[in-house]
């Protein structure tokens, strides 16, 4: 995962066996004690999170969206789309949905 600094995630895995890294840290997600009613006053409903589990769901999510622009992409072509189109910064390559889906 990387950072709104485009640096990557102290947390983050790194090395010969990543391929792109996606946004991971400081991600608005749902507080996981929000109930709908059951706020006490000032509670928010979401929160700031950290954590390659707010970096998974955008991968999946583009990869998705490639598959519903071009249904017959294959896994090979997909992951080649998604690393030659990410931005290249610090000896990382950052996930570039709008350059993927824009090819």
């Amino acid at each position: 995962s990387f950072t709104p600094y485009r640096t990557r995630s102290f947390f983050s895995n790194y090395g010969g066996y990543v391929d792109v890294f996606a946004p991971g840290s400081r991600i608005r997600s749902l507080n996981a004690d929000y109930l709908p009613g059951s706020l006490a006053p000032g509670r928010q409903e979401s929160r700031m999170m950290d954590g390659t589990s707010m970096a998974t769901p955008q991968a999946a999510a583009l990869l998705t969206t490639l598959r519903v622009i071009e249904p017959k992409l294959t896994a090979a072509q997909a992951k080649h789309l998604i690393k030659e189109t990410s931005l290249k910064r610090l000896n990382i390559s950052m996930l570039n949905s709008y350059g993927a889906v824009k090819v």
